[in-house]
C-alpha cells in the first residue's frame, strides 16, 4: 500500500494533486517567480540578503535559486507538455528572468544565479520522472 492512499483516499488525492498542479496553479507560481525578480528584495541594503548567507561555503540565494526552479517540472502535466518540451521551456524561462535582471537598475544578471535556476529544473524533472516511475503501475 502506497503512502498517499494511507493519508487520502484515492479520489480525495486526485483531486488534491489535479489542484496543486493545475494550470491556474502553474500562473500563479510563475506570477510569484517574476515578482522575486522584479522586486527590490535580496538587494544590498535589504533587511532579506541571502548574498551574505554560506551553506557548504555556497551563497544561500544559489539554492534559494535552485529550490525555486524545482516545482517547475510538475506543472508539466497541467500544461500538456512533453519532458523534453517542457525543460526547453523551463532553461528559456530560466534564462529569460536573469535577462529580465539585468534590465532593473537594481538588479544584476549573475551567471551562477542562472545556473541554479537550471539545476533546480533539471533536478526537479528528475524527481518528477523518479515519481512517475515509482508510481505507475506494474
Amino acid at each position: 500500500m502506497q503512502l498517499k492512499t494511507r493519508i487520502l483516499p484515492k479520489i480525495q488525492w486526485q483531486n488534491f494533486m489535479d489542484t496543486l498542479l493545475s494550470r491556474r496553479s502553474f500562473w500563479i507560481y510563475f506570477i510569484a517567480i517574476i515578482l522575486l525578480i522584479i522586486l527590490p528584495i535580496n538587494t544590498p541594503g535589504s533587511k532579506l540578503n541571502l548574498n551574505n548567507i554560506m551553506v557548504v561555503k555556497i551563497r544561500g540565494d544559489y539554492f534559494v535559486h535552485a529550490l525555486v526552479f524545482v516545482p517547475w517540472a510538475f506543472f508539466m502535466v497541467a500544461m500538456k507538455q512533453r519532458p523534453w518540451t517542457w525543460l526547453v521551456l523551463g532553461l528559456i524561462f530560466s534564462i529569460g528572468t536573469e535577462l529580465l535582471q539585468y534590465l532593473l537598475p537594481y538588479r544584476r544578471f549573475n551567471i551562477n544565479d542562472l545556473i541554479s535556476n537550471s539545476l533546480g529544473i533539471l533536478i526537479g524533472l528528475l524527481i518528477f520522472m523518479l515519481l512517475l516511475r515509482r508510481l505507475k503501475p506494474r
